[in-house]
């Protein structure tokens, strides 16, 4: 799954990684995921992140499990995290993109809250599902319409299938 990741989004799972090492994890919860989102300011996600006014300190504390922890092996995602991957590649799917950017991972992460404390710290700070859509297409207009296109287009060839409409069509 690796490869369907952009540079920047493989650097935000750096960053997590680090982060739990720094907040004592064993495995990259998801706050470890925001922390690391939130480290890339160069990028989309780190932007809104940072403009929206998230409380790093906060989500850090959050994050504690113990004192830092020093290791050279690989750290392994919490089910939870595992989840929001694979739900950002199809969200990725769904902005006609091949690769999962943070911004995906961060749109996930605002629909399907997986973690209560997290989702009521966004909702503080003014941070929706539907804003953060706002802000993303503002910064890329191209994918507002790719995206509305194509459920369009999905929802009315699902429709046509389950209704069996085209033989309907055909026959008249």
């Amino acid at each position: 799954m690796k490869r369907y990741f952009s540079p920047s989004t493989r650097d935000a799972l750096a960053n997590a990684k680090e982060e739990a090492l720094l907040t004592g994890g064993t495995k990259i919860s998801i706050a470890h995921l925001v922390l690391g989102l939130a480290r890339s300011v160069e990028e989309q996600c780190g932007q809104l992140l940072a403009q929206k006014g998230l409380d790093q300190t906060f989500v850090r504390e959050h994050a504690r499990i113990g004192p830092s922890i020093v290791t050279t092996g690989p750290l392994v995602l919490s089910r939870e995290g595992e989840e929001l991957l694979k739900d950002s590649a199809f969200g990725a799917f769904l902005h006609s993109q091949r690769v999962i950017q943070p911004i995906h991972v961060l749109l996930t992460l605002l629909k399907s809250p997986r973690d209560p404390i997290l989702h009521e710290h966004f909702l503080r700070v003014g941070l929706s599902y539907d804003a953060a859509l706002v802000e993303f297409h503002k910064m890329d207009p191209t994918l507002a319409s790719s995206y509305r296109g194509w459920l369009a287009t999905g929802f009315f060839s699902e429709v046509i299938r389950v209704t069996q409409l085209n033989k309907l069509m055909a026959w008249t």
